[in-house]
């Protein structure tokens, strides 16, 4: 992720692309995941991206995936989804380090 680009949008209140940013980051580390045991894994959805996740990822990744499913499905305001997306996240990112 670009940190600078995500903070200037972020400060503009540009939710919208915070979301859009967070939410391609860990679709992109959770598919990494996935393709260093299947590496014909191809990412569609994220309802499949957590099928996938449940066969071969830990526990904690599977959490995650399921998350990011339910932030697609659920209708909410976007600074709730900012903040589960930047909890979500910083999850990711705590695992990977």
């Amino acid at each position: 992720m670009n940190k600078e680009v995500f903070k200037y949008k972020l400060t503009n209140k540009k939710y919208n692309e915070c979301i859009d940013i967070l939410r391609k980051d860990i679709i992109n580390i959770l598919e990494k995941k996935i393709k260093e045991k299947d590496t014909f894994f191809s990412y569609t959805t994220t309802m499949d991206l957590y099928n996938k996740s449940k066969e071969i990822l830990s526990e904690k990744d599977v959490k995650i995936a399921y998350r990011l499913y339910l932030l697609d499905i659920m209708d909410e305001i976007d600074e709730y989804m900012l903040d589960e997306m930047m909890q979500i996240y910083h999850e990711l990112q705590e695992k990977t380090n």
